[in-house]
């Protein structure tokens, strides 16, 4: 999983590229947890590169969701691809974590 970040006025955008899967999930779950840990209150997680998630992966946007709202920050996704979304509607996480169709949408969502 490679992840690339960028930070602006609206918030924290991470990009996530690649597989989620058991093998990548630990590090991509202490990435994630590390820039809420260190103070990211709006966190946009772009996954329009992530091709393939298992439960494995599943758990860590459940894990880094709960973890920002503790925080009293905010956490969207935007970019996802059908076959991704598909997996989040089966899981039952599409009402859990806002989801949008563009970095825009979910920035603005986040302010």
């Amino acid at each position: 999983m490679d992840i690339s970040e960028k930070s602006d006025e609206r918030g924290l955008l991470l990009v996530l590229a690649g597989k989620l899967d058991a093998l990548s999930s630990p590090p991509t779950q202490e990435r994630l947890l590390g820039v809420i840990e260190r103070g990211e209150k709006k966190v946009l997680l772009d996954l329009a590169g992530v091709d393939y998630v298992n439960s494995a992966g599943l758990r860590v946007f459940m894990i880094a969701a709960k973890k920002v709202k503790s925080t009293g920050g905010k956490l969207a996704i935007s970019g996802m691809t059908s076959n991704v979304r598909e997996l989040f509607d089966i899981a039952g996480f599409l009402p859990l974590i806002p989801i949008y169709p563009t970095r825009e949408e979910a920035f603005a969502a986040l302010q």
